[in-house]
């Protein structure tokens, strides 16, 4: 059985689910948040389900926050996005069963971050980076982050 969810694709295989991020960079924006979201809810409510293995399409894991929307907006929308995405990393960390990211490419970012939030974590070493970029952009780390990176 599968479903898709715009940018996300959700399967289950024996007693296995594997969410597919299937919208190329698969950038970070209110949309994909809650298509990432919905796929967990339909995982959560699989009875049969004993383990969830996430994994990107293509070149990219994910390729972080979807920045040119985000600076379009007010900071109350900036602030409340950025909650939503600590949020689903939260809802990671606490999953009811074992998570694997497997990272076929690029986990740039928040999208390092997501890929992080797993129980496991496993990437080929012939294809892609992980990198938080904002290092490089002086940006600022918020606490959640911090923490997590620790």
């Amino acid at each position: 059985m599968a479903e898709r969810h715009g940018k996300v694709f959700v399967e289950f295989k024996d007693d296995i689910a594997i969410i597919r991020l299937i919208g190329g960079e698969n950038r970070l924006d209110p949309v994909f948040i809650s298509e990432f979201n919905n796929a967990l809810n339909q995982v959560e409510g699989n009875v049969r389900i004993n383990a969830l293995i996430t994994t990107g399409e293509g070149k990219f894991y994910s390729n972080g926050i979807n920045l040119r929307w985000l600076n379009a907006q007010p900071e109350k929308v900036k602030q409340e996005f950025v909650t939503s995405v600590n949020k689903l990393c939260v809802r990671l960390l606490t999953f009811p069963m074992p998570t694997l990211a497997a990272i076929n490419g690029h986990a740039f970012a928040a999208g390092m971050m997501i890929a992080l939030c797993h129980d496991y974590r496993v990437m080929r070493q012939d294809r892609g980076w992980m990198c938080m970029n904002e290092v490089f952009n002086g940006m600022t780390f918020q606490v959640f982050m911090l923490n997590l990176l620790k």
